[in-house]
């Protein structure tokens, strides 16, 4: 068959293009892999190393299995919730999202000057892991660099505030950390008495109560006292009006040691001041609180405490009809009156255990109204 003109001159179109289409394809996209950094277990990290800028270089060693010690440039317990949070990230290693540049360091927080240098090291003097972090960018990612690359990119590394902090907000902020069970007693002085607890075989009592005592309210209190974290650690100048305490709480514990309290007189924003030894911290105004509620507080607030078992007959009254619930041979409940009425036993068995272990929020200063009765049971 003998080809046109024009058919020939398509069929040359038609090969040229698909030549171009097979040496600079239109819609071919080429995909980068993306570098990864490997995730390192917690508990091989042995230390790391941060330094910001030109800054001294911080270091913060593994003291024990959950403990840290900042070595340089100052010394002493590191912040073990702390350094716990930052390592969550090379716990579980990061992924970076796109590659972004290889130059213009200074725009991305990347100079020498600027850049977040977070090394770790697993027993070596070589780093595990090294890598340059620079501003914070959206969606929670930073800007990064790794070592002996010129290439910038996005990754979720966390933010840069996380790792540049001062050497001294690395420092250890509990102020206690106390197993409820050792502490066997609480002396707390207030500005208008004093109340001494003790703990007998796990039971509460309080000398100055002339009533029976709630367990629960008094070992809250206990757990409050013995878990303190400070929101930041205050110089040794700072006055808190220590000279006029508001409360000073002094606990001894199981293994024979003491530990004593001082909240100063000062309270500020929602905060609380306190000292211990020679350290002052500022903590939760919630501590202060718990420890100067009135003695009438600790009174019991449990109002009921059974078991639906060793019911046989619930009336409630109101308003209207009264309702009737009985418990029969076979230990299903049934109600009895109003008559006709099909009962949800699964309702029933909600509603009586949340009857029979009523407790209290508080108990109403003495002459406080009770109000219009709405049901009696």
């Amino acid at each position: 068959m003998k080809l046109t003109k024009k058919s020939a001159s398509l069929l040359t179109t038609a090969a040229l293009l698909a030549g171009i289409s097979l040496a600079w394809p239109a819609n071919r996209t080429v995909t980068e892999i993306l570098p990864t950094v490997s995730a390192v277990s917690f508990s091989s990290v042995t230390s790391f190393q941060i330094t910001v800028g030109s800054s001294p270089t911080m270091t913060i060693s593994r003291a024990g299995e959950d403990s840290w010690e900042l070595t340089e440039p100052i010394s002493g317990p590191a912040d073990a919730q702390a350094v716990r949070s930052l390592l969550r990230h090379i716990n579980r290693g990061f992924e970076f999202d796109v590659r972004v540049d290889s130059e213009n360091y200074d725009q991305y927080g990347l100079d020498n000057g600027q850049r977040v240098l977070f090394e770790i090291f697993s027993n070596s003097d070589v780093p595990t892991h090294s890598i340059s972090i620079g501003s914070d960018t959206f969606g929670g990612g930073s800007f990064v660099r790794l070592p002996n690359s010129e290439v910038v990119y996005r990754g979720n590394v966390g933010s840069r505030l996380s790792y540049a902090r001062n050497p001294s907000d690395w420092r250890d902020k509990m102020v206690t950390l106390v197993e409820d069970g050792s502490i066997v007693s609480m002396r707390i002085e207030r500005a208008d008495n004093t109340l001494s607890f003790e703990n007998s075989d796990g039971v509460w009592s309080i000398s100055e109560a002339d009533f029976d005592v709630d367990q629960r309210t008094i070992m809250a209190l206990a757990h409050n006292i013995g878990h303190i974290r400070a929101s930041e650690i205050l110089s040794d100048s700072f006055d808190a009006n220590w000279e006029t305490p508001a409360a000073t709480v002094a606990l001894e514990l199981i293994s024979g040691e003491s530990i004593e309290l001082v909240f100063g007189g000062l309270q500020q924003g929602g905060a609380a001041f306190v000292s211990l030894g020679e350290t002052n911290y500022r903590v939760s105004g919630s501590k202060l609180a718990a420890i100067t509620r009135p003695l009438e507080s600790f009174r019991v607030l449990q109002i009921l405490d059974a078991s639906p078992i060793d019911l046989a007959r619930v009336t409630m009254t109101d308003s209207g009809v009264p309702r009737v619930l009985v418990r029969g041979e076979d230990s299903l409940w049934s109600v009895e009156s109003p008559a006709n009425i099909q009962g949800n036993l699964q309702e029933i068995a909600l509603g009586l255990s949340a009857l029979l272990s009523l407790r209290a929020d508080s108990i109403p200063p003495e002459g406080t109204p009770f109000g219009e009765t709405m049901a009696q049971f």
